[in-house]
């Protein structure tokens, strides 16, 4: 096998890295080896047939045509020989099995199952294909080696013949310790399902674990890809020596279900790594939630990629976190001290901790953009904010349905990837082309290399918010209001004066449910006919939870109560 071309994304932080794998050949085509029953050993076995291709110095076949409907196990009683002679295993030679046909999903029928604690085939030669199995696990070489070159497509690999059951393999799924291997493929009959382990779905380690390809996978579901059978460990890992592997592309064909593993979801350590185009977390829709236990994707390596600015690169990554308390939850980590990381062009959103954690210690780190205005116009959406002053970089922007916990967002839609430059004094201008709906947040990131920015609700321009409930409620409360969203940042006017008595509260809660200070242009509070509208802040403590820029009319029919707060006026 060959890397036949390598395509570099310029970016600013890193390239990110596509390899185009060629097979070729070297060797001439020799035996068709026949495998005619379940027995482990004898005449027609699995074990013969393994034996027999490694006499020969030809590329071999081995085929199966055993009597029956199946599918049929073999289950080796001691470890089946190594592979030591360039093969072609292919289960779909047995009568009955078919590959897949399927774009979102996995119709294969598997009619051969290699099961038990030695249902593990191990490769110690170069340019091998294995199709049509269900078996318990692959290991290339047992030891680094540079004999790679290797096909996996089509398998069941963890899983029984029916692709739903687990057949509880104790190691990892796919071990690659050689370079230039492909594991699934762009089609759907290359699509592999590799689940149920007790260890790592694919690990790839090594000094020779480069250049490979991870495509169209799903890892850590059942064949639907909408149900979790979790690997026990991480879901895809790229270990500490490992370069230059590519785990999907930005065609959605190539695209891994990385999900319902019961720890991390990909690992890239080792260098120049990319993951791109993937679900992480998610079912085979895209959609629904299927997360994996722990973060989503760990950069624990410096120059490794997650997503990238070319159209479909980047990953969605979101509800993962799901059944570890007290470890990394996030959306995205990075290790401490890694340097030269990107991410870029992903959706990630509704994880448990924070969308990215540069330091993985569950603490929000300063160096993102701060937001300042985001407002909506005619022409698109303004944001302004604060970066490093006079440096360009690559600006991310996102649209939120709802602000994170954590005050510092994370980043569900990309609506904006530019590069934008600061003024001396740090402050930049960006403009989305599309109008985004008031009363959504806008977050972002800088450089793709910093956690999310702290959420900002996008407002109307110059528009009035005025209270619409008849009775008395919390300000906070979206529905409390004639544009479907509480007044936070910029509006020209926030009226208080429609009819009826009533009471509208801000207090400790208020101030928690927006990452800054309220800050409004004018506020005009009134009722007619006798009523009396009351503006009650009470309980904040020393902090301001509400701050009126220009004017704050207390007209008839109003009152102000402020308890234990401060409310500022001007200034």
């Amino acid at each position: 096998m060959k890397a036949r071309r390598r395509i570099f994304q310029s970016g600013p932080v890193i390239r990110a890295i596509v390899i185009v794998i060629v097979m070729a050949r070297g060797v001439a085509s020799g035996v068709t080896n026949f495998v005619t029953t379940t027995s482990d050993s004898g005449a027609g076995s699995l074990r013969a047939a393994i034996s027999n291709a490694n006499a020969t110095a030809t590329l071999d076949f081995i085929h199966f045509n055993i009597a029956g409907t199946g599918p049929f196990t073999i289950t080796p009683a001691t470890a089946l020989p190594t592979i030591t002679n360039s093969v072609v295993i292919d289960g779909y030679t047995q009568s009955g099995a078919s590959q897949n046909t399927l774009t979102n999903g996995d119709d294969a029928v598997i009619k051969i199952v290699v099961f038990g604690t030695s249902g593990f085939l191990t490769i110690d030669t170069s340019n091998c294909t294995v199709r049509g199995l269900a078996i318990a696990g692959i290991s290339f070489s047992a030891a680094a080696s540079p004999k790679g070159g290797h096909v996996i497509e089509g398998n069941f690999i963890g899983l029984d013949a029916t692709g739903t059951n687990s057949l509880a393999a104790a190691g990892p799924g796919v071990l690659v310790m050689t370079p230039n291997n492909r594991i699934g493929g762009t089609t759907p009959a290359a699509r592999n399902v590799i689940s149920g382990h007790g260890a790592t779905g694919i690990e790839m380690a090594g000094d020779f674990a480069t250049g490979n390809l991870i495509q169209g996978n799903f890892i850590g579901t059942d064949k639907t890809g909408t149900k979790a059978i979790g690997n026990n460990d991480r879901a895809i890992v790229c270990n500490s020596f490992s370069q230059l592997n590519v785990i999907g592309a930005t065609n959605s064909s190539a695209r891994n279900i990385v999900s319902g593993n019961n720890d991390r979801g990909i690992i890239l350590d080792g260098t120049n790594n990319v993951a791109l185009g993937n679900f992480i977390g998610v079912d085979v829709t895209g959609t629904n939630p299927l997360g994996n236990a722990r973060s989503g994707v760990e950069i624990a390596g410096s120059n490794n990629v997650c997503g990238g600015t070319l159209t479909g690169a980047g990953n969605i990554i979101a509800f993962n976190g799901v059944g570890f308390p007290g470890a990394t939850t996030n959306g995205v980590d990075t290790h401490a001290g890694v340097t030269s990381f990107s991410i870029l062009g992903n959706s990630i959103y509704n994880n448990a901790a924070l969308g990215i954690d540069v330091k993985m210690d569950n603490l929000i780190t300063a160096g993102f953009p701060v937001l300042s205005l985001a407002s909506n116009t005619v022409a698109g959406t303004v944001v302004k904010g604060t970066f490093a002053a006079s440096t360009t970089f690559r600006l991310e922007l996102f649209s939120n349905i709802v602000c994170d916990p954590s005050g510092n967002g994370e980043g569900q839609t990309l609506v904006l990837s530019s590069n934008v430059t600061t003024d001396a004094g740090g402050n930049f201008t960006a403009t989305v082309p599309q109008a985004v709906p008031p009363g959504l947040f806008i977050t972002a990131t800088g450089g793709g290399t910093t956690e999310f920015s702290q959420c900002r609700m996008v407002i109307a321009v110059g528009s009035t918010n005025s209270w619409t409930n008849s009775v008395s409620g919390k300000w906070e409360v979206s529905t409390n209001w004639s544009l479907g969203a509480a007044p936070y940042i910029g509006l020209a006017a926030t009226l208080i004066t429609n009819a009826n008595s009533k009471t509208v509260t801000i207090d400790s809660t208020t101030a928690g449910s927006f990452p800054f200070t309220m800050t409004i242009s004018n506020l005009t509070v009134g009722a007619p006919g006798g009523a009396t509208n009351t503006l009650s802040v009470l309980n904040a403590g020393a902090s301001t939870p509400l701050h009126v820029l220009n004017s704050c009319s207390l007209t008839n029919g109003s009152a102000a109560t402020i308890t234990n707060s401060i409310l500022q006026v001007g200034g």
